[in-house]
């Protein structure tokens, strides 16, 4: 028996568009989950060639390591501090054999926290590592190191014992973490930071009030760029050209990120740049009133660096939280919660 007044709240006609229903698809590339671990773990990744690549989990430490390109992943460790000692913030290889993981080494914690400017090191590829840690109340946020002994770090700074309240810093390394400091000029006030680096030598970060920074000396010194924009990921293909994204559209700038064109609006996700000609992003075209994730996305690719773009069909619930990293021009990886994803041409 029909109730009365029951097609008021269930009408007869649905009230909800039809979503997209195209295939998640990138032209003349693959796509594929390379790891999988436990749903609550997610990963840090740097790759050091297309077939070399290491993980490190954020919350547990455990260190895996690939040598096909993600076919087979060997656990080299099963974390490096113990359990619930650390928050693993970033790695960086400067080869196979050398590279670093930035701790928040957070032993004793919430009662009397050592919170130290805190390395892990490796000389051998993974097998071993060890701690370096300054005698500096500061926290390690990312790093980039040029040399085994050089490398600079995005940090923040306790501003007084016991309490929350940090300031952010960007510092210098001449002894591989044992002493840091820092860099004048360079991050005033507080707010969104991204630090990326195009090689060794040419880096970018994001500062405040759509302030952006360049550096071609591996960090030692930066150029400002005041009323540039404020990124939410971006990625440079040369020391000059490179493309960003933002809540209000995708950009490109030809001069180093002094200044930025709109290419496209709206919501906009950077999948990356194989090559300095060919690249792709998502961009969002509609959303769905819903409390969960429920939004259309258009796939686009340039091969001519970004002058023209070709437009994928569709696709629903499709995004890129971070970049791909193309250390190479045939394959690129990018870490997604608790997956690696790997995007290569067949």
């Amino acid at each position: 028996m029909a109730l009365p007044g029951c097609n008021r709240w269930f009408p007869n006609e649905a009230i909800y568009p039809k979503r997209a229903t195209g295939k998640i698809t990138f032209e003349g590339w693959r796509l594929d989950t390379v790891f999988r671990a436990e749903p609550y773990k997610s990963w840090e990744s740097d790759f050091v060639s297309e077939q070399v690549g290491y993980l490190v989990s954020e919350n547990y430490g455990d260190v895996h390591k690939t040598i096909d390109g993600g076919k087979i992943w060997r656990k080299l460790s099963d974390g490096l501090l113990p359990s619930g000692q650390g928050i693993y913030n970033d790695v960086d290889f400067l080869d196979e054999r050398t590279g670093f993981i930035a701790v928040f080494d957070q032993w004793g914690c919430a009662v009397n926290c050592r919170n130290r400017a805190t390395l892990f090191v490796t000389r051998n590829g993974g097998e071993t590592w060890e701690l370096v840690q300054a005698d500096q109340q500061k926290t390690l946020w990312q790093i980039h190191f040029t040399s085994p002994t050089e490398g600079i770090a995005f940090a923040s700074t306790l501003i007084k014992t016991n309490s929350s309240d940090s300031l952010p810093e960007l510092l210098f390394t001449k002894d591989g973490g044992k002493s840091w400091q820092k860099i004048e000029g360079v991050l005033p006030g507080r707010g969104i930071r991204q630090m990326e680096f195009l090689n060794r030598q040419v880096g970018f970060l994001q500062g405040d009030n759509r302030t952006f920074y360049r550096t071609l000396d591996g960090g030692k010194t930066w150029e400002t760029f005041p009323d540039a924009l404020t990124t939410w990921q971006y990625q440079f293909v040369t020391p000059d050209k490179g493309f960003a994204t933002t809540s209000e559209g995708f950009y490109k700038t030809e001069n180093g990120g002094k200044t930025w064109q709109k290419l496209f609006e709206g919501w906009s996700y950077l999948v990356g740049f194989p090559s300095e000609q060919e690249g792709f992003f998502v961009r969002t075209i509609r959303e769905y009133a819903n409390d969960i994730p429920d939004f259309d996305s258009e796939i686009l690719r340039t091969t001519d660096g970004g002058t023209t773009w070709s437009r994928s069909q569709p696709v629903h619930n499709f995004d890129v939280f971070r970049p791909y990293e193309f250390p190479g021009s045939r394959a690129g990886y990018t870490t997604d919660g608790s997956f690696v994803l790997k995007l290569s041409k067949p």
